[in-house]
C-alpha cells in the first residue's frame, strides 16, 4: 500500500464511522477522496472519488447524495482550488441514491458528461415501472407477517427517489473512461446491482469498486430494478473477475480505502458459501418459506434487529440462497 493512501486511511475511517464531513484526502498524484455524509445511520458516507486527467479536468465518481452534499462538495472545491467547470465527467458506479443521488445536479452546474452502465440505465427503468404493491406482493411471497408487510408499505412510500440524470454515455465492459492522461476501464460487475460496475487503474494498480466489496462489511446482492435470482451467480463471477486483476488498492463505496483485494474477495466467497449451508440445513430442518429461513441464518445485527431496507435485502438474500441450494449450487 503506499505511504499516501496509508496516510489517509485514519482520516476515511473516522469520517466513515461519524459520518462527518471528511476533508478531501489526496490518495495519489490527481486522485483524491471526498467521504460524503449520506443523512443516515448507515451507511453514514460514500466516499466520491476524484480524478485529475493531464489536461486539468477533474472527473468524478459517485457524487453521492445531493440533499447532503452540495456544501461538501461547495468545501471541497474551494479546498483544492478547482472551479466547478473544470468537473467534465460524472461516473456513478450503480444506481442505489447514495452513489447516484448527486449525479443530476453536479452535472447540470458542471455541464460535466454523465456516464453510467448500460445495463443498469435499463434496471433503473425496470425500476421506474414497478409499484410499490409489486414490492409488497413480492415480500408477501416470501411469507412476511402482516405486521412486516404493513412496516413495508409505508417504508416505499417514503423511499428516497434521486433525481434521474440525463445519461449522456452508455458503459459497457471493456470501456475506457476519456481522461486524458490516465486509463481507466470499465468492469462489468453485476450482482449488487444488474448494472453494477468497477473502474480499474492498471497503470497505478487500484480499483474502484463501488460496493461490490467493503472492507468491513458485505454487501447486499440483487439490489435493483430488474434484479432475480441469478444475481447471486452474477456475484461470483464478478468476485471472480475481480480477484482475477491480482494485486491492488482497493477505493470502495464505504468505508475506507484497504489493501489485499485477493484476501478481501476469498472471504466475501466464504461469507457467501456459509450462507448457502445455513440455508440448506434450515431447509432440511423443516423452514419451508424464505421468512421462515431467514429466522434461522447468521445475521450480524441479529434477525430480529433488522428493518426497513436491511431486512427487505437479508430476505432477498435469502430467497438467492434458496434457489442456489434447490438449483444443486454449492
Amino acid at each position: 500500500m503506499s505511504s499516501s493512501l496509508v496516510a489517509s486511511v485514519p482520516a476515511q475511517r473516522r469520517a466513515a464511522e461519524e459520518g462527518s464531513v471528511g476533508e478531501p484526502t489526496p490518495l495519489a498524484e490527481g486522485l483524491w477522496c471526498l467521504p460524503l455524509a449520506t443523512g443516515t445511520r448507515s451507511p453514514v458516507a460514500t466516499p466520491c472519488y476524484l480524478i485529475a486527467g493531464d489536461d486539468g479536468s477533474v472527473h468524478v465518481v459517485d457524487p453521492g447524495v445531493s440533499a447532503t452534499s452540495s456544501e461538501q462538495w461547495r468545501y471541497a472545491l474551494a479546498s483544492w482550488g478547482i472551479p466547478i467547470e473544470r468537473i467534465a465527467s460524472v461516473t456513478a458506479t450503480h444506481m442505489h441514491p447514495d452513489h447516484l443521488g448527486g449525479v443530476a445536479a453536479l452535472a447540470r452546474e458542471s455541464g460535466a458528461v454523465v456516464q453510467l452502465a448500460e445495463r443498469e440505465v435499463k434496471a433503473m427503468d425496470a425500476a421506474a415501472t414497478r409499484e410499490s404493491d409489486d414490492l409488497v406482493d413480492t415480500i408477501r411471497s416470501w411469507g412476511a407477517p402482516d405486521g412486516v408487510l404493513d412496516d413495508f408499505t409505508y417504508i416505499a412510500a417514503r423511499a428516497p427517489r434521486p433525481e434521474r440524470p440525463v445519461v449522456d454515455v452508455l458503459l459497457r465492459d471493456g470501456d475506457l473512461l476519456d481522461i486524458p492522461g490516465r486509463t481507466l476501464r470499465v468492469m462489468a460487475t453485476p450482482g449488487h446491482t444488474p448494472g453494477h460496475i468497477c473502474l480499474d487503474l492498471p497503470d497505478e494498480g487500484r480499483v474502484v469498486v463501488g460496493d461490490l466489496i467493503l472492507p468491513t462489511t458485505f454487501p447486499g446482492i440483487g439490489l435493483g430494478g430488474d434484479a432475480d435470482h441469478g444475481a447471486l451467480r452474477d456475484y461470483h463471477r464478478s468476485l471472480d473477475a475481480l480477484d482475477a486483476l491480482g494485486d491492488r488498492e482497493v477505493l470502495p463505496g464505504h468505508g475506507y480505502c484497504f489493501s489485499g483485494l485477493s484476501q478481501r474477495v476469498d472471504e466475501t466467497r466464504r461469507h457467501h458459501r456459509r450462507r448457502t449451508q445455513e440455508v440448506r440445513r434450515a431447509l432440511e430442518n423443516g423452514a419451508s418459506s424464505t421468512w421462515d429461513v431467514a429466522v434461522h441464518l447468521t445475521w450480524t445485527a441479529g434477525f430480529a434487529n433488522l428493518r426497513g431496507f436491511f431486512l427487505f435485502s437479508a430476505l432477498q438474500q435469502t430467497a438467492m440462497h434458496i434457489d442456489h441450494v434447490r438449483g444443486g449450487i454449492e
